[in-house]
């Protein structure tokens, strides 16, 4: 395993550097943008291990400082996807050029095709250097899986599909945040090259306490206050929780239905509320609140996937109520990561949307405390022991430390 911050520890001269690591993505809005939130959480623990890390966008360099504020994006995001892949490309070799390291590069995403710039680049300005692509949304895949839109825009779409995965192979090793898209992967990337780390979420949440000492899931204060079920985040076409939630609200007028985010399925959910006057769903926005707050506000969260979805991401918001020590009903197919995982802690129940029967008996028995307290701790506990930024970082200096190895004993393509 990689530890510390000596040179020695990493190796220099004109061999590969395990301390020098560069990620690579067009988008760079960390502050509103999931994907870029994450590279900063894992450069900047990287960075506290001993590694020097930068990161390249379309919008500029950012060398990771831990002593101020070094990921604010510098001017306006670059929409333009040829001008991204060129920011990208010059960026890249200027600073693999300048720095004459041979780092880790590690390709995120966007935009497509990004793994065969960067392939392109390395091996010009630093050809010992070694490339993962670390793939956190199979985007077009999904998208191509949806099947929405004309004739054209379907081919377009499974067109920009078939590029997303053969682009993954410009690369020594494939990155993915679960088993099941490693499953999709395959056929398209061998096998031996795809290592699954999982995905992260910040230990935000602190276990409240009680009378009977440490516990995460909260206690209602009387008999009269209503179960709350929470959906925190966006809600887009593959998080079909509107028609769930308007019927729901319907079948249980005992039970309080929160959405604290936007997307078109929570304005959705919201004007069927208002149309039906149903005073047990409400939509609002975050409205300056800490992600902390949100998550303390629901008794069980609920996560959602649509089925053409399985496979191609993994929904963070399943380990979001799990470090808050919150029940997690999952709407989706078992084989989704984040149903897979919630059944594998023993965190919640996982439903099929059309099962609104066994959803009203799920929440009907999370209305005791100690049945939601016991799901709400089996999901804490596995949080702490599988899902934490340390962990994942772990892995990736497990993976880094050996695709350097085997760059030394192997020539440059």
């Amino acid at each position: 395993m990689v530890s510390g911050p000596g040179r020695e520890a990493w190796g220099s001269g004109e061999g590969p550097s395990l301390r020098e690591v560069v990620l690579v993505r067009g988008a760079w809005s960390p502050e509103r943008d999931a994907v870029a939130r994450a590279m900063r959480e894992l450069a900047e623990s990287m960075q506290r291990r001993g590694l020097r890390v930068t990161v390249v966008a379309a919008s500029g360099t950012y060398p990771v400082d831990l002593s101020r504020e070094w990921a604010a994006p510098r001017g306006t995001e670059v929409e333009s996807g040829r001008a991204r892949r060129w920011n990208i490309a010059t960026g890249l070799f200027r600073y693999l050029s300048e720095s004459r390291v041979n780092a880790t590069v590690i390709a995120v995403d966007d935009p497509l095709g990004v793994a065969w710039i960067v392939r392109a680049v390395r091996l010009v300005a630093a050809p010992k250097s070694v490339q993962v692509n670390w793939s956190m949304d199979l985007f077009h895949t999904q998208d191509a899986r949806s099947r929405r839109g004309h004739v054209f825009a379907r081919a377009t779409s499974a067109f920009k599909a078939g590029i997303e995965r053969l682009s993954l192979r410009a690369g020594d090793s494939v990155v993915v945040l679960g088993e099941c898209m490693a499953q999709t992967l395959r056929g398209w990337v061998s096998a031996t090259r795809i290592v699954t780390i999982p995905i992260w979420q910040p230990d935000l949440v602190e276990p409240e306490a009680s009378d009977s000492g440490p516990r995460t899931a909260t206690q209602r204060t009387g008999a009269d206050e209503p179960l709350r079920v929470l959906y925190a985040g966006h809600a887009t076409h593959r998080h079909p929780i509107a028609p769930w939630l308007v019927q729901m609200a319907q079948a249980m007028p005992e039970v309080q239905f929160l959405v604290v985010g936007t997307g078109p399925q929570a304005s959705q959910a919201h004007e069927a509320a208002t149309k039906l006057r149903l005073s047990n769903l409400t939509v609002e926005g975050r409205k300056g609140r800490t992600q902390e707050s949100i998550l303390n506000t629901g008794d069980v969260h609920l996560v959602a996937l649509a089925p053409f979805a399985t496979g191609t991401c993994v929904p963070s918001k399943v380990y979001a109520g799990m470090t808050a020590g919150r029940p997690v009903l999952f709407l989706g197919d078992r084989a989704s990561q984040g149903a897979i995982d919630v059944l594998r802690a023993n965190a919640g129940v996982v439903l099929d949307p059309n099962d609104l029967s066994g959803a009203c008996a799920f929440l009907r028995a999370m209305a005791v405390d100690r049945a939601r307290a016991t799901f709400g701790d089996n999901g804490r506990r596995f949080f702490l022991e599988q899902r934490t930024i340390d962990r994942a970082t772990d892995n990736w200096c497990t993976l880094i430390e050996r695709l350097q190895l085997e760059r030394t004993m192997v020539p440059p393509s």
